[in-house]
């Protein structure tokens, strides 16, 4: 069942996951021993939760007797003056901060697009050769005016090399890790969580995580580039990029959903210490624990739920009926709810209580057209 407070619980299991993210990616010695994979893990389970918003009858509900019926209160105010509510409000201006962002990435993705256009290719062999080598099918632009190595695009991908004098190792090196980024589909996880963070773009957890997110994946493709190698090539490797990150230490300019193959030398430093790192093999029980307590907590979260809980007066409690799902539902005739306890109407209720109560939302609600109920 999709309600209000299951919308919120997802949110809330998102946010709390993109901070254990954010947290372990700086324990590097965390990263080391269970790899960016099993943050990846989190990362992809958090999206998912996000996007199924939807709790089970059989969940654990938390009783809020205090915060979340405040702060339906504060909603359901109404403005000086007006009907508008304080929620209608506050959804026009999420609804105009969202486009707001929407378009500042757009503008940003346009002009990147027009000074890629700009650039100057050349031809290099050299180039062509390596990545007939190599087997990358994708196309290669080869200019002057590229700073760096990257590689974006989501439908037409492609490979963006500056017209440096590279030897074959570090060339190699170079053409295989941005093929490593395509192949991984990087481009389009940076997409989405560009969408994510302009819809929530007043969280700032969102914010922080999506420029934590080049980390990620670059340690992941750091990850596959280097697996199965000796102690020696992995040394190769961080060379390379080492010999790179000198190149482009001056002028250096990020853009959206792009992979570059080097990024802030204090992130380098911990990729660097990362790749040359030997795991420890008696950890590798624990990465398999940790993966199934991380799925275990994903699904825990659909069986916990927050609600708001309405004490009745004592001098109510005459007459009280055990209302529950199996006894009891709620007829919709028009505007209207009328509360049916075995088969007899007991109560006309309003939009309000239906939504907000916790013992009315956990009843069945019946279209009167659905149901013949004698007068």
């Amino acid at each position: 069942m999709v309600s209000v407070y299951s919308v919120f619980s997802a949110i809330v299991f998102f946010n709390l996951a993109l901070v254990a993210v954010y947290v372990l990616m700086r324990r590097t010695r965390f990263v080391i021993n269970y790899t960016a994979a099993s943050l990846s893990l989190l990362t992809m389970l958090a999206i998912l939760r996000l996007f199924v918003p939807a709790d089970l009858t059989s969940a654990f509900v938390i009783k809020s007797t205090r915060i979340i019926p405040a702060i339906q209160r504060f909603a359901l105010t109404e403005l000086p003056g007006s009907r508008i509510t304080v929620a209608a409000l506050l959804a026009l201006i999420w609804g105009l901060g969202v486009l707001v962002c929407l378009g500042y990435d757009l503008n940003l993705m346009i002009a990147a697009r027009k000074a890629e256009k700009a650039f100057v290719l050349v031809r290099d062999e050299r180039v062509e050769r390596m990545a007939a080598d190599l087997g990358i099918k994708c196309r290669i632009k080869v200019s002057p005016s590229i700073r760096e190595p990257y590689s974006a695009g989501v439908i037409k991908p492609t490979i963006y090399l500056p017209y440096w004098d590279l030897n074959e190792q570090e060339l190699r090196t170079v053409l295989s890790h941005e093929r490593q980024h395509l192949r991984s589909r990087d481009a389009l996880k940076k997409l989405v969580f560009l969408l994510l963070e302009a819809l929530f773009w007043w969280n700032p957890i969102s914010h922080i995580f999506r420029r934590e997110l080049d980390q990620l994946l670059e340690i992941q493709c750091d990850a596959r580039m280097t697996s199965g190698k000796s102690e020696r090539e992995r040394l190769q490797y961080a060379e390379t990029l080492l010999s790179v990150m000198k190149r482009v230490s001056e002028g250096r300019k990020s853009c959206l959903c792009s992979c570059a193959i080097t990024n802030s030398a204090e992130k380098m430093k911990q990729r660097f210490h990362i790749i040359l790192e030997t795991g420890n093999p008696r950890v590798k029980a624990g990465k398999s624990v940790l993966y199934i307590a991380l799925v275990l907590v994903f699904v825990s979260s659909f069986f916990v739920i927050a609600q708001p809980y309405y004490e009745p007066p004592m001098s109510d409690m005459e007459g009280v009926y055990a209302i529950n799902k199996n006894n009891s539902y709620i007829l919709k005739d028009g505007n209207e709810y009328i509360l049916y306890y075995d088969e007899e109407m007991i109560d006309i209720l309003t939009e309000y209580e239906v939504m907000s109560s916790y013992m009315y939302s956990a009843l069945p609600i019946v279209e009167k057209e659905n149901l013949n109920i004698g007068d």
